[in-house]
């Protein structure tokens, strides 16, 4: 990642000659190049920087799609309006790809994501689902 620029403030004494109104507007620019840099320096990561969480669980596909249900608590701000599948590992000795493109069916339920279904899995065996909430 590129570092953030060595300038950290606008003075006054940068702009010799300004008119006075122009330090209401040095404070402006100063206080955003102040929260870009905390924001840059701090290394925020994917959710910090969006509205979003992520949720990892461990399932064991059943014969039924409905059998492949989980939930977990909001702890985002503000509620959910899609989800994004990011992983899906089986946890088994050797590789064998998925049978079909993996997809839930979710709901809200007060504070918590209701995932009621998921499509894809092969019954019987276990799941490292990883999916992210927007």
């Amino acid at each position: 990642m590129a570092q953030p620029p060595i300038t950290r403030r606008v003075n006054r004494e940068d702009l010799p000659g300004a008119p006075q109104w122009v330090d209401i507007i040095i404070v402006a620019i100063n206080q955003f190049f102040d929260t870009c840099r905390q924001a840059l320096t701090r290394q925020l990561t994917f959710d910090e920087n969006f509205n979003t969480q992520k949720k990892t669980t461990r399932i064991t596909a059943g014969a039924l799609v409905t059998d492949n249900k989980f939930r977990f608590a909001i702890t985002m701000s503000g509620k959910p309006t899609e989800m994004t599948v990011t992983k899906v590992t089986r946890i088994a000795s050797t590789y064998l790809p998925l049978a079909a493109a993996p997809w839930p069916e979710w709901y809200l339920d007060a504070n918590e994501v209701v995932v009621f279904a998921f499509h894809g899995l092969t019954s019987g065996q276990t799941y490292d689902i990883t999916v992210r909430i927007f």
